[in-house]
């Protein structure tokens, strides 16, 4: 996701309504996307609602087929998945990242991918080697921390739609989407709810 202009969306993220007009987001193909009308009303809607605790979900689609995925989502209420992979291909059919975002707009799901969420490379050999969560975890804790735009990018999507976090892993205790969640719920003003 590139963003023409930063300032207006530091703006959108922290909810300063007159700078949603001015965001628009330009894909990697070039092309420009200005939010439609329904899309601006959900944000109005959303900025001039009572402040409170936003809840964030996460799913694995681990043992999950693509449909069986997308129906828990719709159940939950989910209006925009964000893919937490560092690198959004998936072996498992419908979870790459163009046949996911396909799938999800035939649903009526928004999806982002914020790649700076993603483990990195490194952190996650190192967890094949050693098998060691708490270390390679802590690693990734330190990484947020030192790289805090996307931790800023989610919660201000948060304030806007109702969030889903996916990685591969069914059990959140092994995924680093737990040390999303516990980051976002040290800093308050965030529920979590693992799908």
């Amino acid at each position: 996701m590139q963003i023409t202009d930063p300032g207006a969306f530091e703006d959108f993220l922290h909810g300063k309504k007159d700078s949603c007009m001015r965001t628009v987001i330009i894909k990697p193909n070039g092309e420009i996307v200005v939010p439609d009308d329904e899309e601006f009303e959900e944000v109005s809607r959303r900025l001039n609602a009572k402040p409170g605790n936003m809840t964030i979900y996460t799913k694995g689609y681990e043992q999950q087929d693509i449909d069986e995925f997308i129906k828990q989502l719709q159940q939950s209420g989910v209006t925009m998945l964000v893919d937490v992979r560092e690198i959004p291909i998936s072996r498992k059919r419908g979870f790459s990242k163009t046949s996911l975002l396909e799938h999800l707009s035939r649903n009526g799901i928004k999806y982002v991918h914020l790649r700076e969420l993603g483990c990195p490379t490194p952190i996650r050999r190192k967890l094949q080697e050693t098998g060691d969560y708490d270390s390679c975890f802590e690693m990734y804790r330190e990484y947020l921390r030192q790289n805090p735009l996307g931790l800023m990018k989610l919660k201000g999507l948060a304030r806007h739609w109702t969030v889903c976090l996916m990685c591969f892993e069914k059990d959140p205790p092994r995924c680093h989407r737990s040390v999303i969640v516990d980051e976002l719920l040290r800093a308050g003003g965030v529920e979590a709810r693992h799908l």
